[in-house]
């Protein structure tokens, strides 16, 4: 089955960082949004590098 893709605002720290990690844990498809376009890519860098180990992680960032 596949799980669904979550779009988490507010990505880059905090609740919504914590979300990121566990959703990407998880196996759920990631889109991260944030308002700090390096921080966010920085966040999503460091996801790939957690969760690629087991599995070839599937990511996209937006920033608003």
């Amino acid at each position: 089955m596949n799980k669904p893709t979550i779009l988490i605002t507010g990505a880059t720290r905090g609740i919504g960082w914590a979300i990121a990690q566990k959703a990407a844990q998880s196996n759920h498809k990631v889109i991260l949004t944030g308002r700090d376009p390096l921080s966010l890519k920085s966040r999503a860098e460091e996801l790939k590098k957690k969760i690629s180990q087991n599995r070839n992680p599937s990511y996209s960032t937006r920033c608003f």
